[in-house]
């Protein structure tokens, strides 16, 4: 049976269009070609998974033209005045992206662990400060030993490592 609208007046989309367009993202993102040599990237998801996926995503926008599932304002909740813990870590996992071949691979990852713990307390004081930031870099070492000790994969140094 289709879903009703709460608020007919505004922009709203149903939840199974943007499913179904999720699903082709994804179908898509990993059944395109690598700048690699060309490769498919059959090892992340098999090729026949993709095109079940992308059937999915077929279903799911049919069904929400129908008129089924949930409907969402089309205005994103951050551009609304809500969300901002979710742009504020978006805004975190960017910085991490872009700056994680100039910084290196563990310091990037305990600046962003004692970062988002920090955004994320509840209460901010010199206290969670320090858990914070021990935390993230014992985290960040041992991480970094299981990894190349135990399971003998390196990571690439950062280029400003001396040793």
């Amino acid at each position: 049976m289709p879903a009703r609208e709460e608020n007919p007046g505004r922009l709203r989309i149903s939840e199974e269009i943007i499913a179904g367009c999720v699903c082709f993202a994804v179908a898509g993102l990993f059944g395109m070609r690598t700048g690699d040599g060309g490769r498919w990237l059959d090892w992340v998801y098999p090729q026949w998974l993709l095109g079940v996926i992308a059937a999915v995503g077929v279903i799911l926008v049919v069904r929400g033209l129908l008129g089924y599932g949930n409907k969402r304002s089309l205005v994103p909740p951050v551009l609304r005045g809500g969300g901002t813990d979710v742009a504020a870590f978006a805004v975190l996992a960017i910085g991490y992206v872009l700056l994680v071949d100039v910084a290196g691979f563990w310091p990037m990852s305990a600046l962003l662990v004692a970062l988002a713990s920090l955004y994320f307390a509840g209460e901010r004081s010199r206290r969670t400060l320090i858990i914070s930031v021990l935390t993230a870099v014992a985290v960040s070492l041992v991480g970094a030993v299981v990894f190349r000790e135990i399971f003998y994969i390196p990571f690439p140094e950062p280029p400003w490592w001396p040793f």
